[in-house]
């Protein structure tokens, strides 16, 4: 039985690719541009073969109960299978993913993240100064939805003390 996977490109996404915890969605960085020109005048499509990492990585850990390492591993290889397949130059593709990827795990860059976002990559990385930011980055959104109500409405909402 397959299910409908939506393609969402609207928060910022650390390793500019991911799901959510459902692995209904998966997450393009709203940065990350949808092609680029390589050396053998071929338009690469970006988005393509990471969504083809993204799905193959959340199957595997859903169907076959991977751990997100050895879905990653099987995921990377798919990508470039598809990549290869395609004529595209692996080396050229990742050259510009890791370009994006680089100012994306700067925890000034990560301001909109999406609430459902499987953080696996990031714990497993043990990349603590990102899961801080996506941490700060949740609150605030949190915090801009009720100013933003707050504003629509006309309500003032209970808003609870939180220390910093």
């Amino acid at each position: 039985m397959s299910h409908k996977i939506v393609i969402c490109q609207d928060f910022d996404i650390p390793y500019v690719g991911g799901y959510n915890n459902a692995g209904t969605i998966v997450y393009i960085d709203r940065h990350l541009p949808r092609t680029f020109r390589a050396s053998t005048n071929v338009n690469v499509d970006l988005h393509k073969y990471l969504i083809i990492h993204e799905l193959t990585e959340v199957s595997m850990m859903t169907n076959l109960g991977l751990s997100f390492n050895e879905a990653h591993k099987i995921a990377l290889g798919a990508e470039i299978s598809a990549l290869q397949k395609d004529g595209c130059p692996v080396d050229e593709y990742y050259s510009q993913l890791y370009k994006h990827i680089d100012k994306k795990l700067l925890p000034e860059n990560i301001r909109m993240v999406p609430k459902d976002l499987n953080l696996q990559p990031y714990i497993d990385d043990e990349l603590t100064a990102v899961l801080d930011a996506i941490a700060k980055c949740r609150n605030s959104q949190v915090i801009e939805f009720i100013d933003d109500y707050q504003e629509e409405t006309n309500i003032l909402p209970f808003r609870k003390k939180v220390r910093a």
